[in-house]
This record gives structure tokens, C-alpha cells and sequence, in this order.
């Protein structure tokens, strides 16, 4: 049943707290002050309870009736009277079950698939955990790669120039132009070429250097030598507008190459040139 919208009345005898609301309603619609308005109140309770104490009961309006009983006193509301004005009249309608339309057409097939799918809660919460590990994953990878203040240029020095750059530019402005390249310099045997020379200085002297560092001047070179601690084994020469700091000099490609290997551990940035 779809019954209309309504309101009852109750009366409880127990509440004989005076909040006020009555007095101030009456002290509006007379025009009068709170105190006359509870002077009105207060004789109209004696009259209520005069008259039920004389004949038992006091009817109040078209709202119902009140009697006294054996330790309080009942109220009985006047039942339509109780509905409010606007839905009064509204009777109440009987309502068919949508379900029964047409349950006959219904089979137990239908009814199992027309059911929403539901993904079980473990089921979320591992996913859930699997996308926040992804989402960590890209910001955490995308912030070193974009917010780096640093720059990896590409070149044969394998870290060399990074090293010179900690160990020297931060007490000296004349290495400002260090060169972040490396030139290897590997014999070719060129045709046409006169190698007199050459020969002399590798029969002499050596014309294959174990370089440790290649720094734009001889002041920053002596300065690294001195942030290693002055070892004993490295010099210093200048070629090609370069000052080289080596430690050894070789006849031989393969002789250098070998040395090379024996003083890594020392020296990790070391590499052949040839003179």
C-alpha cells in the first residue's frame, strides 16, 4: 500500500519543562509582552485541570481529547482531524509488484546473468598496490632525468673530466676551458711519410704515454698532480696545446698497452698517446 503523507499528535505528561516557545507564540499573535503571555498560560492550565478534575475529561479542539487517568493524563488525538490540511482526502492506493509482471517469463538463467559482475576485494586491493608501484616508479625516474641539475656529455675519457673538474676548478679559475674530450691518438702507418724522426724519439725516449690527465695548463696540471699526493711516478709535457700528465713512457703500442693495465688500479682514468 502507498499511503499519503500525514502527521499524528501525541501528548507526553511527563515533560513539564516550560521552554518558552508556547509564550513567545502568544505574546506575537496578542501583542503583548512575555510576562502577560505567561499570566495567560498559567490561567488557562488551572482552568484545563480544574475542569478534568470535575468531569474527567477536557476536549481541546478538533485536535482530540484529553481524560484523566489514575496517575496522569491521556490524550486522544481525533484521528483525520490529526492529517495534515494540504494531503487531507488523499486516500491510499494499492501497488502491484513490478516482480509479478511477467515473472512466468523469468527462468533462473536470466535472472543469474542480469546480475552486475563483482570483482572481489583482494582482487582490488592487489591492483590498487600494482598501480601505486608503477605510478612511484615513473615520478621517481622522470624526476632524475628531468630536475637533474647536472649534464653527461659523451666522450672518450671515461670519467676523467668529471674528476678534474672535482679535484681542481673548485680552487682555481685558470682551468675554465678544460676540455671534456680526450684525443687518442693511434699509430696508422701512413705512406709517404717521413718517420726518421719518429724512429729516433721511440729508440731514445718512448714515443707512447701512460696519460693520467689532460688539463688546458701547466699550473692546472701541477694542481692535480698535488690533489693525488705528488706521487713520484708522474710528469708533466706539453703537446698539442695540451699539458699531459703521464706516467710512464713506451717504445711500443703493445708495451704500452701493457703497462697500462698494471697501473689501472692506481690510475683508473689512464689511457695511451702516442707522441
Amino acid at each position: 500500500m502507498f499511503f499519503p503523507p500525514s502527521r499524528s499528535l501525541g501528548f507526553n505528561p511527563v515533560v513539564t519543562h516550560n521552554d518558552g516557545l508556547l509564550v513567545e507564540s502568544i505574546a506575537r499573535k496578542e501583542h503583548v509582552s512575555i510576562e502577560t503571555a505567561i499570566q495567560h498560560v498559567q490561567a488557562e492550565t488551572t482552568s484545563f485541570l480544574h475542569q478534568l478534575s470535575i468531569s474527567g475529561e477536557l476536549p481541546v479542539g478538533s485536535l482530540g481529547v484529553m481524560t484523566k487517568g489514575e496517575d496522569s493524563i491521556l490524550f486522544q488525538p481525533a484521528g483525520k482531524s490529526a492529517v495534515a490540511l494540504r494531503y487531507n482526502g488523499l486516500p491510499s492506493l494499492p501497488l502491484k509488484p513490478l516482480a509479478e509482471e511477467g515473472a512466468d517469463d523469468l527462468s533462473v538463467d536470466s535472472v543469474v546473468k542480469a546480475q552486475p559482475a563483482v570483482i572481489p576485494l583482494p582482487l582490488k586491493i592487489a591492483a590498487s598496490i600494482i598501480f601505486l608501484l608503477v605510478a612511484c616508479g615513473i615520478i621517481f625516474s622522470t624526476t632524475n632525468l628531468v630536475d637533474s641539475g647536472t649534464q653527461t656529455y659523451a666522450s672518450l675519457d671515461s670519467g676523467l673530466s668529471e674528476r678534474v673538474e672535482s679535484s681542481y676548478l673548485t680552487g682555481n679559475n685558470d682551468a675554465d676551458d678544460v676540455s671534456r674530450e680526450i684525443l687518442l691518438n693511434i699509430a696508422i702507418p701512413m705512406q709517404d711519410v717521413d718517420t726518421s724522426n719518429e724512429e729516433t724519439i721511440a729508440s731514445t725516449d718512448g714515443r707512447y704515454l701512460l696519460v693520467v690527465a689532460s688539463l688546458p695548463s701547466r699550473k692546472a696540471a701541477e694542481a692535480h698532480i698535488s690533489s693525488i699526493g705528488n706521487p713520484s711516478d708522474l710528469s708533466i709535457i706539453d703537446m698539442d696545446g695540451k699539458y699531459r700528465v703521464f706516467a710512464k713512457k713506451c717504445r711500443t703500442i703493445d708495451e704500452a698497452l701493457a703497462e697500462s693495465e698494471l697501473i689501472r688500479a692506481q690510475y683508473p682514468n689512464v689511457w695511451v698517446c702516442k707522441r
